[in-house]
Order: C-alpha cells, then sequence, then structure tokens
C-alpha cells in the first residue's frame, strides 16, 4: 500500500495566500461552483485536501443569528488556530472533517457542530481518540467529547 505524506504547513500556507487575495465574496462564488463530494470520495481523498475547502468554509461562514459580531471573529480564529495547529493530529486519530468543523443552523445546538468551534481562545493541551482537551483562559481544564457514531 502507498502513502502519500502532505505537508499540511504547505497546505495552509497556500489557503492564507488565496484568501488573503479573495474577498469574502469571491471564497463564497468558488465554494459553490466546487462540487458536491459525496461521503465516499471524502473518505477516499487525501484528510488535507479536505481540510482545506473547510478552511475555506470557515474563513467565509457568516455569524449566526442572535450571534455578537465581535464573539464570532473570536469563535472563528480559535478554528482557524485548530485547523492549523491540530487538524492533522485529529484526522490521524480518526476524527472525521464532520467531527471537528460541521458548522450547522442552529447554532446554539452544540450536538450539531464540529469541535473546533468550541476551541475558542483556549489552548489544544492533548488530543485522543475520543476527547480534545483544553486549557481555558482562565486556567481550567475543559474536554470536548467526540460524538457517538450510530
Amino acid at each position: 500500500m502507498n502513502v502519500a505524506v502532505f505537508d499540511l504547513d504547505d497546505i495552509m500556507r497556500e489557503v492564507r495566500a488565496v484568501a488573503d487575495l479573495a474577498t469574502p465574496a469571491k471564497v463564497a462564488n468558488l465554494l459553490k461552483r466546487a462540487p458536491e463530494v459525496s461521503r465516499l470520495a471524502e473518505l477516499a481523498a487525501p484528510p488535507a485536501a479536505g481540510l482545506r475547502a473547510r478552511i475555506l468554509e470557515i474563513q467565509s461562514a457568516e455569524c449566526p443569528r442572535d450571534f455578537l459580531q465581535e464573539h464570532w471573529f473570536a469563535v472563528r480564529a480559535g478554528v482557524a488556530r485548530f485547523a492549523d495547529e491540530w487538524a492533522d493530529k485529529a484526522m490521524a486519530l480518526g476524527w472525521t472533517l464532520d467531527d471537528l468543523f460541521a458548522l450547522a443552523e442552529p447554532f446554539a445546538n452544540v450536538s450539531l457542530q464540529g469541535a473546533a468551534w468550541f476551541v475558542g481562545g483556549s489552548t489544544v493541551t492533548a488530543i485522543t481518540v475520543d476527547a480534545i482537551t483544553l486549557c481555558t483562559q482562565g486556567g481550567a481544564t475543559q474536554r470536548i467529547y467526540r460524538r457517538l457514531r450510530t
């Protein structure tokens, strides 16, 4: 079996370069033109390819209703930081892109959201197959548990 090695740092640099040059409207248009990826195709694709698309989605995600704009920017920054620093390790442990980055309305329904949306300003200290451990800005330990699949 051949195993391809992807340099996540190179991919993230490329994503940032494209995102810095494109307005959010251009990014949204690119996403609209992207073909729908079936679950099977997502599993067959290299994880970094799916991660790249998710990062573009995150950068163009609009603030949910009844959510403070400043808070939304902080939440999005935490997701981007998590993607940059920890997503590859989490996916190597079996976390899927949806486990990490799913974003659905209503945002208040936490069971619909991916784990990365709850990192915020906290520091990730560990990732296992079952949980992501955070150290909050106040010094408390918090865990985000992986959803059970049915």
